[in-house]
């Protein structure tokens, strides 16, 4: 899904500043002695009017961007309503981000000029939180193996009158993001069915398994493969690629192979009984949250086997 289009807010750098207040209960008699001021705030709050009956806030959309395997980014897009004939302006933010009911992070964000919501029109806005797989799993134990988690959003937004701060606005969305695994995959064997001095027909296997919650439409496999580290065959892998949930699929390529085109150098590795195997390329894949693309590199000492 496309991200909406809307105000963009330039407030600080993505460093999160984590925060704890302490409250403290006063006395009776420093009571009495700040109730005059106490009494002042009332009735000028009173005659100001409440934050809330100029504006409001309500979420448009909530959706996974940047999305990729080591990484992804929880967009919140919201709409603050002004029904006033007064501009506000939206300065800072905090919040707490909670995934899986454990807090994951809290930060305060402050805007130097302020965002103005103008009199009578709706502003959209968006507040992402960028996750890290592998900050979150050292964060948060016990998650990594899980398909996908909820999250949860909580805090408030100031906003001013361009001249002091008029008050803030709570808000709290939830959400769910997916937990991504590399596919994994696995050279099986190396078959020689004929071997000549012009050259050879192999039989090349490899599996790659599937271990999300989620199929795998896999678009594109290209691939590079190299026997005791001389180029043999590069290309693109045919057919049906998908992979259900959890599952895992085998893929045969058939080398045709004339020596005076890959070398001649090829025709004593393939009279050994075992060979030196490297192979690599790339996974194009689609998701529901746009496409990645997944290198994949794999050497192993592999058995040739002879009919």
């Amino acid at each position: 899904m496309r991200p909406p289009s809307c105000s963009k807010l330039k407030f600080g750098g993505d460093r999160c500043i984590l925060s704890v207040q302490i409250l403290e209960t006063a006395a009776m008699k420093n009571f009495f002695i700040y109730l005059p001021t106490l009494l002042i705030m009332v009735v000028v709050f009173c005659f100001a009017g409440p934050l809330d009956n100029d504006l409001s806030i309500s979420l448009e959309v909530k959706q996974v961007e940047n999305f990729t395997t080591t990484s992804l980014s929880f967009v919140f897009y919201l709409n603050i309503k002004n029904v006033s004939s007064k501009s506000y302006f939206l300065t800072r933010y905090r919040y707490r981000f909670v995934v899986d009911e454990r807090e994951y992070l809290q930060l305060n964000t402050v805007s130097s000029a302020g965002l103005e919501i103008r009199p009578l029109e709706t502003t959209m806005i968006a507040i992402p939180v960028k996750i890290t797989y592998e900050h979150l799993f050292q964060a948060i134990k016990g998650i990594s193996e899980m398909d996908s988690v909820t999250c949860y959003l909580m805090g408030e937004l100031f906003f001013s009158d361009g001249r002091k701060e008029r008050g803030s606005l709570p808000i709290a969305f939830n959400g769910e993001f997916p937990i991504f695994k590399t596919p994994e995959v696995e050279i099986l064997s190396l078959d020689a069915n004929v071997i000549s001095i012009a050259g050879a027909d192999l039989d090349f296997h490899v599996k790659i398994k599937n271990s999300n919650g989620f199929n795998l439409r896999i678009h594109e496999i290209t691939y590079t493969l190299k026997l005791d580290g001389l180029p043999v065959d590069e290309g693109q892998i045919e057919g049906d690629k998908n992979i259900e949930t959890r599952g895992e699929k085998d893929f045969a390529l058939h080398l045709l192979l004339n020596f005076f085109d890959v070398g001649k150098e090829l025709y004593p590795v393939l009279q050994k009984s075992d060979v030196e195997t490297a192979f690599s390329g790339e996974i194009g894949i689609l998701t529901n949250w746009g496409r990645m693309r997944i290198p994949f590199s794999i050497n192993k000492k592999l058995l040739l086997r002879h009919p």
